[in-house]
């Protein structure tokens, strides 16, 4: 055991910086960005956890610790540029202990696994973290170095514009936070360059800018070009490649400035993917085209044309397109992916409360094979989320399957998964569930269950046995009857929870808070889980309102208004011209890309397939001075669907109810009157639609 002496300068230092229990942390003499968070972090919790009381390593006390580039790291040759990208090590010697990792990133994941793993802190959300109450602590001998498993973690989240989001997704060892930047202090990110990481066709060839001089580069559709959102592009047109070309070019160049500007590494994906619409382009040449390389072939041919190009002069950039709706077949007659292009599959035929080894699961399971042996760079773009408003924070216990999902992955060449995981204020387990995923991507071969079981009890506290027991008879029911919960679950999609069961859940939950009603923070978390079987039970009640005699009657309050919190032109407003009073007011010109013109559609999706069941569609208003009846005929309703209205299907009510699914037609009708020129020749109102009622009879 080697003795430290000190003395002058060095010693009045050490006198400063060491707490009254002997240790201190120290990082390089002039720290990287993300070096001095890591080091701030350490000593921060190290604070918390320890304070004044004793720390020691393998009874060592005085204990040091370095992190980052330190002096002690060189001497070790332990220093980031010896250590891979994302790597991370722990290593005591004697009373030091040595912090630090490969890349950016490396150094701050060491830092967490320390603060997480030998100090038991635990970071639940942006907003919660437990913290072990102080005390004197003894680790022992460490010597650790891992590196997460898959290349790319990222999840979207719904605070992903908060202030503190990025440094909780670093703490959780993401290298990806959505659509927000991660700063040099944070490490920086794996980047997509501009001009976002989905759905870019309309950032490259926009309708508004370019359809009235090239037309041509936008879908025919029954005979006129048409473009926006709503629609493909013409990508059989010889002079939209070199647009794309010439775009990707000075997006490239933005994208190395503004990582310049923030001192981060520049991004090296860019992604090249159809916008979010089944509707493609149906000239001779694309339908030609199509016929013999298949629609996702003819896709992949003009991605492969851009990453052929660009490789020539940027060949570490990577080229990413989704392989969702009409892309997800394999590509036919020979076309296969460049190795500079990332093929993301998109899960949106998963039920999500099972397994992937599930039968019920087979389509996906299936297609991810087909890729796995076809597509050298595979990314799953997946959801753990339920989209439906009214069904939001519903209970399904995916929780037990993460483990196979991750599992079948690490074997299926999957280098990376985007989670959509939004509304974590009020989404089912959601703190439980994030902290599986994001564990999980770091090492999927651990066992899920255990990791499990050990997040239960730390996050409920005494209530964990009841809230487990909670779980797995959900689980269990599930498996029984065959429960369905796609990432757009209506109603419907609950009914493998009775009645029956939702009351004993809540008094199990009764149950789990008295077990801990003395402990505010773990009542506080099983009272948030309970509140989503209370809401079923409320939503089902509700149903029974809209029941008038053979029909059911939705009145515009009872409409669901998608996405009017992003303004998109939806609010709810008084009318007295509706027959309740109240109307969905569309303001048409909000939508620059026509979301709203004629013709009127009405449809009924299943939310279980993903495919729209009926529809009509209204060419003109049947009525041009007042409210009119717009009627589908001959609906017979799925287990799980709902009702849209506008070809924008931001006017939606769930219809999944049992007064409903009875295997009989019925007609649905919405009541609907318009204003403004693009509906009434000769109107000078502002262009709007209002909605006053839905009624299925």
């Amino acid at each position: 055991m080697k003795a430290r002496v000190m003395t002058g300068v060095a010693l009045a230092s050490a006198m400063f910086t060491v707490s009254a229990a002997g240790w201190e942390v120290k990082g390089p003499a002039d720290p990287k960005p993300y070096e001095k968070t890591a080091v701030d972090e350490v000593r921060a919790y190290l604070s918390k956890r320890v304070g004044d009381r004793a720390l020691t390593v393998d009874g060592e006390a005085d204990i040091v610790i370095h992190v980052g580039d330190t002096d002690l790291a060189k001497a070790k040759g332990v220093t980031s540029d010896k250590i891979e990208n994302e790597r991370w090590m722990i290593k005591s010697y004697e009373r030091d202990v040595v912090i630090n990792g490969g890349g950016t990133r490396g150094c701050l994941y060491g830092a967490y696994h320390f603060i997480e793993d030998q100090l038991g802190v635990r970071f639940w959300s942006e907003t919660e973290e437990d913290v072990p109450a102080a005390s004197a602590l003894d680790l022992p001998r460490l010597d650790r170095s891992e590196k997460p498993f898959f290349a790319y973690r990222d999840f979207f989240r719904s605070m992903n514009g908060e202030k503190s989001t990025s440094l909780f997704a670093i703490r959780r060892r993401q290298n990806r936070n959505g659509e927000v930047p991660v700063s040099a202090e944070l490490g920086g990110a794996l980047r997509y360059g501009p001009p976002n990481h989905c759905h870019t066709f309309i950032s490259y060839a926009d309708w508004d800018k370019l359809g009235k001089t090239h037309p041509e580069f936008f879908a025919l559709r029954e005979g006129v070009r048409v473009g926006g959102r709503s629609y493909q592009l013409c990508l059989s047109n010889p002079d939209l490649e070199e647009l794309f070309y010439e775009k990707l070019l000075a997006y490239i160049a933005k994208g190395d400035a503004e990582a310049e500007k923030m001192g981060v590494i520049p991004p090296v994906m860019y992604e090249i993917s159809m916008n979010d619409t089944p509707a493609r382009c149906t000239c001779e040449a694309c339908a030609s085209a199509e016929k013999k390389m298949g629609a996702s072939g003819f896709y992949l041919d003009f991605v492969n044309r851009l990453a052929r190009r660009i490789k020539k002069i940027r060949p570490e950039i990577r080229l990413t397109t989704l392989a969702y709706y009409f892309t997800e077949p394999l590509p036919e007659d020979g076309v296969r992916p460049e190795d500079n292009v990332i093929i993301k599959l998109c899960d949106t035929r998963s039920n999500q409360a099972a397994s992937i080894l599930e039968p019920q699961n087979d389509v996906f399971r299936e297609l991810l094979g087909q890729w796995s042996g076809f597509a050298k760079n595979i990314v799953v773009w997946d959801y753990a989320v339920t989209y439906s408003d009214r069904t939001r924070g519903f209970p399904f216990a995916s929780e037990f399957h993460l483990g196979d999902l991750y599992s079948f992955y690490t074997t299926n060449n999957v280098q990376g998964i985007f989670w959509e995981h939004e509304q974590q204020e009020d989404g089912d387990l959601y703190d439980i569930k994030y902290y599986l995923e994001s564990r999980l991507f770091e090492d999927p071969f651990q066992d899920a269950n255990r990791l499990l079981s050990r997040a239960m009890k730390e996050y409920f506290g005494p209530a964990a046995p009841v809230v487990g027991k909670i779980r797995r008879h959900l689980d269990t029911i599930r498996r029984e009857r065959q429960g369905f919960v796609s990432w757009t679950p209506e109603l419907g999609a609950f009914d493998f929870i009775t009645a029956d069961d939702t009351a004993k859940m809540l008094k199990a939950f009764d149950e789990a808070e008295a077990a801990v009603k003395d402990d505010a923070k773990f009542l506080r978390r099983v009272k948030r889980l309970r509140k989503g079987t209370q809401a079923l039970v409320d939503l089902r009640a509700t149903f029974e309102t809209f029941k008038k005699g053979d029909s059911f009657v939705f009145d515009a309050p009872d409409l669901d208004m998608i996405g009017a919190k992003k303004k998109v032109g939806l609010k709810l407003v008084d009318d007295a011209a509706s027959v309740c009073g109240k109307a969905v007011r569309v303001d048409v010109d909000s939508s620059r890309e026509g979301y709203y013109d004629l013709p009127l559609m009405i449809g009924v999706f299943d939310a279980t397939v993903r495919q729209t069941l009926f529809r009509q569609t209204f060419p003109k208003p049947l009525s041009t001075d007042g409210y009119a009846d717009y009627t589908l005929k001959d609906v017979v309703f799925p287990q799980d669907s709902f009702v849209f209205i506008t070809r924008s299907w931001t006017v939606q009510r769930q219809t999944g109810i049992a007064g409903l699914k009875d295997g009989k037609k019925h007609d649905v009708t919405a009541v609907v009157r318009f204003e403004g020129p693009k509906f009434i020749p000769g109107d000078t109102r502002t262009n709007t639609i209002f909605i006053s009622r839905l009624v299925i009879r």
